[in-house]
């Protein structure tokens, strides 16, 4: 088995999207525009509601990222972004 499939919580969620959303530079409605979802829906994700798989999938492609190369699910899309984003970092290093 390849990388471990989890579920991130919807605030690591909703910190993670805006975040990217960030980097990118994007407004809310840019990032919807592109990700094929409502405003809403980008806007119910950035305050850590729940929202359908395939808006995850949507969005998480739109920055880049691919379904889990293990279950192929929605829930872990995001996490598998969060977890590499989280272990490229080197915390406390000079």
């Amino acid at each position: 088995m390849g990388r471990h499939c989890g579920r991130a919580g919807p605030k690591l969620l909703a910190e993670f999207t805006k975040f990217q959303r960030a980097v990118l530079g994007w407004k809310q409605e840019t990032f919807a525009s592109f990700a094929g979802v409502s405003l809403s829906t980008i806007e119910r994700v950035e305050r850590g509601e729940k929202v359908r798989n395939e808006s995850l999938d949507k969005i998480a492609e739109t920055i880049g990222y691919k379904p889990c190369e293990d279950c192929g699910t929605t829930p872990h899309i995001l996490y598998t972004a969060l977890s590499d984003e989280v272990t490229s970092f080197n915390f406390g290093a000079r």
